[in-house]
């Protein structure tokens, strides 16, 4: 993501920021495409939605 916006780790747990900082990485090195894989319940949909909140918030993503 263009710039520094510091993640907000309030109410995720370590994997999630873990989680959020690979994707970030990921789309950094021009690989949009990712997979979130974590065990039932640990909040994946919760850990998708804020990443793709950065996305639009800080990247001005117009399409997720």
């Amino acid at each position: 993501m263009p710039g520094n916006y510091p993640l907000i780790t309030d109410h995720l747990w370590p994997a999630q920021v873990e989680v959020i900082r690979n994707l970030e990485d990921s789309f950094a090195a021009d690989r949009p495409r990712a997979l979130i894989q974590m065990a039932a319940g640990s909040g994946k949909t919760f850990t998708a939605v804020n990443f793709v909140y950065r996305l639009v918030k800080h990247a001005k993503a117009r399409r997720v």
